[in-house]
């Protein structure tokens, strides 16, 4: 690979890769959770997206769901969702060459950047942003975040005092303007940061006075996206638990990160290793198969820790000052999650946190390489990474298709079967017994993302499933008002209404994926 590669080339390389990797979520008609909510409003022309965003400080994502409902004349049903998917995956294809072209740029050769770079845009988080069309904005919040990472680094290298700091500014609000699409993915900042203040041969005081700059930088942006949802909670005072502030129990987050969230992101591209080692065919996991993804979580911790020191030089005091840099940018990277009260590890909050760590990994694979110098070649060392790439991509597509494709096509398809014109004759309404979140037809469910079924959500998203249904088989009928109840709560239907037993009807349909 030449230095040509580094150009559109690659970037067509890596659109193949993701395209690839990606299909499922391109290739069948599907919906998932607040897909349903947005897919009625685009409908509707209800452009109200912005105001409810507000409220949690991402205008600019709300503004982008309202472009693209005023857009709406090409998305028409539920299998026009997936222009927003592939909006989505172009973005992470987008994201991996741009840290592609900053490893070349530190010094790494092409084949071992290229791999990384897939693999880390393979990770769970990133599957959960192709998977999930009202998530395909949040990449490129995490590509805004590199713009302002790259005007930090300009304004790091700037001699003349105002121009330096007119760009550092620049920097503060171009990350302010990926914090406003969506907080976590702005954290990549933090990912492309680790890569230039852990350089093997960087001195520990350049190392001190990037990382205090870049934090300057940082600090800057979240006080002013903190500005911008200070404002949006005074404009619309209901507002979400995520999004309010830890003012005590500081300590109980610091438990919680370092027990769950810090734990999926060492996983990698496993939603549950002892799910997958010891599976009992439940979906959900035992307290033994948690306990045993938090020892492999915190293996890995080791081996990468004790990677790192390998790889970093100079003097063992400068090694611990740059492994603690190193330990530091872990929270940094989650800053946005470990500031709000809301416990809520889900995968799509990760993408930074997960990046940074595979980041690790793969400095102390060069770490640990340097060791077995004489018996690891270029060449090996090559493979070894490009075999891991491919077992990623592979992964996504499975995980892409089992968890979200799948099991998403048969839940609507049984809503489906309850729903005809002759059925309907009469009714006078449709009452929805919402399924468990447990009732899944994947594996496993994870959060409210991998395995989730739609129907069990407690909003709009039954209402919105039954009359995109409904407007697609039979529209006359789109009109019939929906009401809905968790199982095992009392069932009291309006009067004249058809009642659709979700959760009867998947809890058969996974007796008869088990075989019962």
């Amino acid at each position: 690979m030449g230095k040509s590669f580094a150009g559109w080339p690659a970037l067509g390389l890596f659109l193949a890769v993701f395209l690839t990797a990606y299909a499922p979520a391109l290739m069948t008609p599907y919906a998932f959770l607040d897909d349903y909510v947005w897919l009625h409003s685009a409908l509707l022309g209800d452009v109200g997206g912005i105001i409810a965003k507000i409220k949690s400080g991402r205008p600019l994502y709300g503004l982008l769901l309202d472009v693209m409902t005023l857009s709406s004349a090409a998305v028409r049903d539920i299998s026009d969702l997936c222009y927003l998917r592939f909006l989505g995956i172009v973005g992470i294809a987008v994201l991996a060459w741009s840290m592609f072209r900053l490893l070349l740029r530190t010094g790494w050769e092409h084949a071992q950047s290229f791999f990384l770079s897939v693999i880390l845009c393979t990770t769970l988080p990133f599957q959960v942003y192709a998977a999930w069309a009202v998530t395909a904005f949040y990449p490129y919040s995490a590509l805004t975040s590199i713009l302002a990472f790259a005007l930090a680094e300009w304004a790091f290298k700037e001699q003349g005092c105002l121009l330096k700091w007119l760009i550092g500014t620049g920097a503060s609000l171009a990350l302010l303007t990926a914090l406003t699409i969506y907080q976590p993915a702005a954290m990549f900042f933090w990912v492309f940061a680790a890569v230039i203040l852990l350089k093997p041969d960087m001195p520990l005081y350049d190392v001190l006075r990037r990382f205090g700059w870049y934090g300057l930088i940082v600090m800057v942006g979240m006080l002013l996206g903190f500005v911008v949802y200070q404002l949006g909670s005074s404009l619309y005072p209901d507002v979400p638990v995520r999004t309010v502030l830890v003012v005590q129990h500081i300590p109980a987050k610091a438990v919680w990160f370092l027990c769950e969230a810090l734990p999926n992101a060492l996983n990698f591209a496993l939603l549950s290793p002892a799910h997958w080692l010891f599976s009992d065919g439940s979906p959900v996991r035992s307290a033994f198969q948690r306990t045993v993804d938090m020892v492999i979580a915190w293996s890995v911790c080791v081996l990468i820790v004790g990677g790192l020191m390998l790889y970093v030089r100079g003097t063992r005091r400068e090694r611990l000052w740059k492994l603690g840099i190193a330990g530091a940018l872990l929270p940094l990277s989650y800053a946005p999650n470990l500031l709000v009260a809301e416990n809520w590890a889900s995968y799509r909050t990760l993408s930074s946190l997960t990046s940074i760590v595979v980041v690790y990994a793969f400095f102390a694979f060069q770490g640990y390489a340097q060791c077995l110098r004489r018996s690891l070649s270029p060449a090996s060392m090559n493979a070894i990474m490009g075999g891991i790439a491919i077992a990623c991509a592979l992964s996504a597509a499975y995980h892409v298709r089992t968890y979200f494709v799948v099991p998403q096509v048969r839940e609507l398809e049984l809503m489906r079967s309850q729903l005809s014109e002759e059925e309907l004759s009469g009714v006078r309404g449709i009452h929805v017994i919402r399924p468990g979140w447990q009732n899944t037809l994947a594996p496993l469910v994870r959060y409210d993302e991998f395995g989730l079924p739609s129907s069990s959500h407690a909003a709009l998203v039954p209402r919105d499933m039954v009359f995109l249904l409904l407007r697609d088989m039979i529209p006359d009928y789109a009109h019939l008002p929906v009401t809905h109840v968790a199982a095992g709560g009392p069932i009291d239907p309006p009067p004249g209404s058809l009642v659709m037993d979700m959760s009867s009807l998947l809890r058969q349909a996974q007796r008869n994926n088990s075989g019962l």
